[in-house]
């Protein structure tokens, strides 16, 4: 298994338009793996891995790992446009080697005027 939820961190929380987009009051963007500890806080992004799996075996060892995240953007009515925040998303997952599986639907949730939006990453990497 490869570990790759510490590089997913770091390149969100080192993207200079995602720190512009995403401050907050824990001193820095509001990215975080799995969950949140604030759920009111917008907009925020949360990330989990979905998949790390042994892929396209030769002489019956796995020569790659499939692994894929998924990336939620947390956006309420007063911020609805999603864009920058997407673009600086994908942007960031293909500068460390993913590429995009999916994005949307967007979701908006009326009880609470909550807009979700899940994009899907990606990656292959060899297995020593």
């Amino acid at each position: 298994m490869i570990n790759l939820s510490d590089d997913v961190l770091n390149v969100m929380i080192n993207n200079s338009v995602l720190n512009a987009e995403l401050a907050n009051c824990y001193g820095g963007p509001a990215v975080f793996n799995l969950f949140t500890p604030d759920n009111t806080l917008f907009p925020r992004i949360t990330f989990f891995e979905m998949d790390n799996t042994d892929d396209r075996y030769a002489d019956d060892e796995p020569k790659t790992a499939r692994i894929m995240f998924q990336v939620d953007i947390w956006l309420d009515k007063e911020n609805p446009n999603p864009k920058k925040i997407k673009d600086a998303v994908y942007k960031s997952m293909l500068s460390i080697g993913f590429f995009c599986d999916s994005t949307g639907p967007t979701l908006y949730e009326q009880d609470t005027g909550v807009i979700h939006v899940p994009m899907r990453f990606i990656q292959y990497k060899e297995v020593n």
